[in-house]
């Protein structure tokens, strides 16, 4: 698959239509809804998971998030990205944002924010997405402001506080939101600030959250084999204390792929 990797530095993001096939999609749909106690075809169900936000939901190591992260083509397109194969891959979560409406109190949207300091030093970093269905903007879609992107060196030599780049004022700037088809990918860089959209359609948002780094030292792969053998969250997860974060999560053993364990850390590159 080609990734337009200068375009990516370019712009801060890229959609790529068409990577995870329909029914490893439904399959992490269907777990994330599992674990959450709702059901798809049940509205009423949705109103046991309305949360403010995006609507993470504290699952980490389910098969079905595992079958779309060993997919060869996501690796491919990781790899295009930081000109290295030797890759691992995180061990996110995924989300669902139910409609809006279904909010007996005052809906609020994440604010924009980076999921790290864009303070530090400008180095290749990316996050991403699955949209596990159709996601239109008024389903929620991932929203982002390119014009602070593209001015962000800037903005940063003007000393902005600690409290300025947990939750910038972003009021002055388009804020643009990404939609596209089930199993496309939405990648951006980690200097893009960003958010997800209210949900103010009549169907929930379920998203996989997937991103690949490359390979560090030893000890932190014997780290990340542990997390991922045992089926245990990440230490940056834990201190989030989203509601049903289980430790170890309960279910039978990740079944890996050859590609899958070194992406995982359990053999070494």
């Amino acid at each position: 698959m080609i990734v337009d990797r200068d375009l990516l530095l370019e712009q801060g993001w890229l959609v790529i239509p068409n990577v995870v096939p329909r029914a490893l999609c439904e399959r992490a749909a269907a777990a994330i809804c599992a674990f959450i106690n709702v059901d798809l075809d049940d509205r009423e169900s949705w109103r046991r998971y309305v949360k403010q936000g995006h609507g993470i939901v504290a699952m980490h190591h389910h098969q079905a998030l595992w079958d779309v992260r060993q997919l060869p083509v996501l690796h491919q397109i990781f790899s295009a990205i930081y000109a290295e194969t030797k890759l691992w891959v995180s061990l996110d979560r995924g989300s669902f944002k139910a409609p809006q409406a279904m909010h007996e109190d005052d809906f609020r949207m994440d604010a924009v924010h980076w999921d790290g300091d864009p303070r530090l030093p400008n180095t290749l970093a990316v996050q991403g997405l699955i949209y596990l269905t159709d996601t239109p903007a008024e389903r929620g879609a991932f929203a982002m402001v390119p014009a602070l992107y593209r001015s962000l060196d800037t903005w940063v030599a003007a000393g902005p506080s600690d409290a300025e780049v947990r939750q910038p004022d972003v009021s002055t700037y388009p804020l643009i939101p990404v939609g596209a088809e089930q199993g496309s990918l939405v990648i951006w860089h980690r200097r893009m600030p960003h958010t997800s959209l209210a949900n103010v359609s009549s169907e929930p948002r379920l998203v996989q959250y997937v991103t690949m780094t490359p390979a560090g030292a030893e000890d932190a792969r014997a780290t990340q084999a542990r997390l991922c053998l045992e089926k245990r969250p990440p230490a940056w997860a834990v201190r989030q204390k989203v509601p049903g974060q289980l430790d170890p999560e309960p279910g039978p053993a990740v079944q890996f792929t050859a590609l899958g364990r070194r992406l995982a850390g359990i053999d070494a590159w």
